[in-house]
């Protein structure tokens, strides 16, 4: 589906979400965990469920085969955790049933506000493309940065953690954070639940671990899974593609 590595290519992702800008093309069917947004134009150029759908903004349900029929110079692919905000108020709401907007009005700056430079402009653009399906509180993860000791110290937490088991005093004794700050972060800035944003981060920590360099085994044990086959396991469960592939995709845009 992704016709990465090519120049212009670029990739980012926030708490809840995975976005790639660039060239798409014909893929076989497949289904991923993930529920995605493709934004492409207006012809039919995505099929669910074998069904052609037109633009220009087709979404994706979690877990239903899709493929891409054409190729697309400039496309926009959204990845959205089903555990998210997002990923349930797309559920709730049944546009993830494989709906496209036929009807919708263009979304000429919707691309061209996507050939962004830096993980901001991805922001914003993941906050248009939400604005224009009006799914969501675009609120949610417009706030989230990435706190690196912070993220360190969930990475050790166990995948089906809960806020509540959280003891945000002595996090924030460990890593240098204050306590409120973290207690913000963790309930109103990630826009998902704990648990599903420490199975999120792992999965984006491994890719970052691998575009700085690393060999698979190393980004596994960054990302503190238990090895290589459980990364790869989990990357293509989520998003379809292996995290090799994924990390070769395109230019990674660190976020702040």
């Amino acid at each position: 589906m992704i016709d990465g590595p090519q120049p212009g290519c670029r990739l980012a992702a926030g708490p809840w979400w995975l976005l790639f800008s660039g060239p798409i093309g014909p893929s076989e069917p497949h289904s991923h965990h993930a529920a995605q947004i493709v934004v492409h134009g207006g012809v039919p150029c995505v099929a669910v469920d074998s069904e052609p759908r037109r633009g220009p903004i087709v979404v994706v349900p979690s877990d239903v085969p899709h493929a891409v029929l054409d190729h697309r110079d400039h496309a926009l692919v959204l990845f959205v955790s089903p555990d998210s905000v997002v990923g349930k108020r797309l559920a709730a709401d049944g546009i993830d049933r494989g709906g496209s907007l036929d009807g919708a009005h263009p979304v000429a700056h919707l691309l061209g506000a996507l050939r962004m430079s830096n993980w901001s402009q991805a922001d914003e653009a993941v906050r248009r493309t939400l604005e224009h399906l009006d799914v969501a509180d675009v609120e949610h993860g417009s706030t989230w940065r990435h706190h690196r000791s912070l993220d360190e110290a969930l990475l050790e937490l166990p995948d089906d953690i809960d806020i509540d088991d959280v003891d945000s005093v002595r996090l924030a004794d460990d890593i240098g954070l204050p306590a409120g700050r973290i207690t913000e972060t963790l309930t109103d800035g990630l826009g998902i639940p704990l648990d599903g944003y420490v199975r999120w981060l792992r999965i984006v920590t491994a890719i970052e671990s691998l575009v700085d360099g690393d060999d698979l085994r190393a980004a596994a044990a960054a990302a503190r899974f238990p090895g290589a086959h459980d990364l790869s396991h989990a990357c293509t469960s989520m998003f379809g593609l292996g995290p090799t592939a994924l990390a070769q995709s395109g230019n990674w845009l660190s976020a702040p």
